[in-house]
């Protein structure tokens, strides 16, 4: 009898134990299954990376407001300061080519907490970071992030959040480098221009990217296109909800920008006219600017001398383009000349070229202005 009994108290635990187990299961899995409901979803311009799935690489969830995770739904909450810490064990563990991060987050929480956590990861010294985005097909109840096993390759944005694109040498801005927020009503803003919608973003800036492949306008020691874009990302902005941000990274990334880089806690200098390139702000009525900017201005020229070649640049082969930033004054005359990429040799040939130049005045509702532009000088042997 007693041992009946016994077999029948152990039946019991088990079934218990499995019964638990299988509602703690079952919890786990509608955790992954809100938070994939949550995260942006059809994103057509964001990049396949199956790297999201591997549990080495470092991932932050932010699933709803003021609330922030480490790994996966299932863990507990954690603070600023032990992201602090989780950070630095894995930037200390981490070769500079791995050191970057997953970041999951819900459509609905301000992406002023994304920018915090983007800042503190910038502190770090993290250079890159992954938006993860939704790769489910609802219509055919696939799980998306984090279930296993894949059903469809997760996507990601690949963004930099390190300065190095913005600047030339000695800390001085990149001028041709475009700025981009969300502006009010959902409007974004190229450089001072408001745009449409984010249809007319993407269409405005794959023009200018396409005018800059004609010209030749070459990234700084590189022979790609110049598009990097800065996107306007502040701790400080609490209305603009994550799901914008990501829509608006979609848009630049569908138009050709890269690199995409988040500005939060960047120490950007702006001078004067700085950086609008080929976007200056439309003037009121009855304000007319002293000066305009008007992006690549070599098709403009009246007189447009071609530099030579450089003896000490042909005896090492330097080649490629040279950008010069030039003002044109209302004369139609350049009166200043500054080198802003290419080759160190080049540079002072193409300068001397470029104050040379000739324009015919520029007139904004009839009244003379200075403009302010780029020359491009292209050296081969």
């Amino acid at each position: 009898m007693n041992l009946r009994l016994a077999v029948i108290v152990l039946s019991i635990a088990v079934l218990s134990c499995s019964m638990i187990e299988g509602l703690g299961g079952a919890k786990e899995a509608e955790k992954v299954r809100k938070l994939n409901e949550s995260i942006p979803a059809s994103m057509p311009h964001a990049d396949e990376d199956l790297g999201a799935n591997d549990p080495s690489n470092f991932k932050i969830i932010l699933p709803v407001k003021g609330q922030m995770l480490l790994g996966n739904p299932e863990s507990e909450p954690i603070d600023q300061a032990t992201l602090v810490s989780k950070i630095q064990e894995f930037t200390g563990a981490k070769t500079p080519d791995k050191k970057f991060v997953y970041i999951a987050a819900a459509v609905d929480i301000p992406s002023s907490e994304v920018a915090v956590v983007i800042d503190e990861l910038r502190r770090q010294g993290v250079e890159i970071v992954k938006l993860v985005v939704s790769g489910r097909d609802p219509n055919v109840d696939e799980g998306g992030w984090l279930t296993k096993p894949v059903k469809r390759p997760d996507r990601v944005f690949e963004l930099r959040i390190s300065p190095t694109e913005l600047f030339i040498e000695e800390g001085r801005p990149n001028p041709l480098t475009l700025f981009v927020t969300n502006g009010t009503g959902g409007r974004p803003i190229l450089n001072n221009e408001p745009q449409a919608d984010l249809e007319a973003l993407s269409t405005r800036l794959n023009e200018v990217f396409k005018e800059r492949e004609r010209n030749g306008v070459r990234r700084v020691n590189s022979n790609e296109t110049e598009k990097t874009v800065l996107v306007k990302h502040s701790k400080d902005d609490i209305d603009q909800r994550y799901g914008d941000l990501v829509k608006l990274i979609d848009a630049l990334k569908g138009s050709g920008a890269s690199p995409i880089i988040l500005s939060e806690g960047l120490p950007i200098p702006t001078p004067i006219n700085f950086p609008e390139d080929v976007m200056p702000p439309r003037p009121s009525v009855n304000e007319i600017p002293k000066s305009i900017s008007g992006g690549v201005l070599n098709g403009q020229a009246l007189s447009l001398p071609k530099p030579p070649y450089p003896p000490a640049a042909r005896a090492v082969n330097a080649k490629g383009a040279v950008n010069v930033q030039i003002t044109v004054d209302v004369d139609g005359k350049v009166i200043r000349a500054d080198a802003v990429s290419g080759h160190s040799l080049l540079r002072p040939a193409a300068v001397a070229a470029a104050r040379n130049a000739k324009f015919a005045p520029k007139l904004l509702s009839g009244k003379p202005v200075k403009v302010n532009g780029i020359l491009v000088y292209n050296f081969a042997p």
